[in-house]
């Protein structure tokens, strides 16, 4: 179960860099803080894009590990229920975002670089560095 969960978290920032790298043909920058690992890029997205790159793991995952949970034997439900509870919570940080940005005008510009995000716009009050 603990492994599952390790490698979930990979597989989240390797599906984040998947479409980082569709929507800017540049690959991901990867890392780990030491409190959380990361998927970023010092390219700039527009709104809609960027609240895929957000979205797309924990859609994906989601999907994924729920239709596991409907055919694993009894045995496997509860470790393949925890890695969903990780695929939840972890994306939590994305969620948030995605609740934050979708709140603002659709001509913003984002640029997250895994560790700092920076947000512009033709309005002064939504330019401004999110890190």
């Amino acid at each position: 179960m603990f492994g599952g969960m390790v490698l979930y978290i990979f597989l989240h920032e390797f599906v984040h860099g998947i479409f980082i790298k569709r929507y800017s043909s540049k690959k991901a920058d990867y890392g780990f803080t030491g409190m959380y690992a990361y998927a970023g890029s010092k390219a700039y997205f527009n709104k809609k894009n960027y609240l895929v790159i957000a979205l797309a793991p924990v859609v994906l995952w989601g999907i994924v590990l729920t239709a596991l949970l409907l055919i694993v034997p009894k045995y496997w439900f509860w470790p393949a229920f925890l890695i969903q509870l990780t695929n939840l919570s972890g994306a939590s940080g994305d969620l948030y975002v995605v609740w934050t940005f979708s709140r603002m005008p659709e001509d913003i510009l984002v640029q997250d670089t895994g560790v700092a995000m920076t947000v512009y716009g033709l309005s002064d009050s939504v330019t401004g560095d999110l890190s």
